[in-house]
């Protein structure tokens, strides 16, 4: 069985178009993972379009397939809004509106077990 490799799998997901660019060009493509023929990453989508773009995901998905030596693939769309992630959190107050426990300024859970 031929090595499958990160490039072989980038040179093949580079054939993937959205909106007429590649997506390893576009920087969609994260997380590539490659053991024993095994692939498996993530499509990181504009939050507003990810509901759409499932077609994108089956054409990657199909792209790597097609790759000599591949014999699964696990491929997710991620559409997190960069500003959510990196921002204040829901109910914070520092985005102008009410903090949902005022004058808690963080919380921190503990498990036990």
């Amino acid at each position: 069985m031929p090595q499958v490799t990160q490039q072989k799998i980038l040179d093949a997901l580079a054939q993937v178009r959205d909106n007429g660019r590649d997506i390893v060009g576009q920087n969609m493509v994260s997380g590539l993972r490659v053991k024993d023929g095994h692939v498996s990453f993530a499509i990181e989508v504009d939050p507003q379009r990810g509901p759409h773009l499932e077609p994108l995901r089956k054409e990657a998905e199909e792209a790597v397939l097609a790759v000599d030596g591949v014999t699964a693939a696990s491929v997710v769309l991620t559409a997190e809004s960069k500003s959510a992630a990196n921002g204040p959190g829901p109910g914070s107050g520092e985005d102008g509106e009410k903090p949902m426990m005022p004058g808690v300024k963080s919380i921190i859970a503990i498990a036990s077990g």
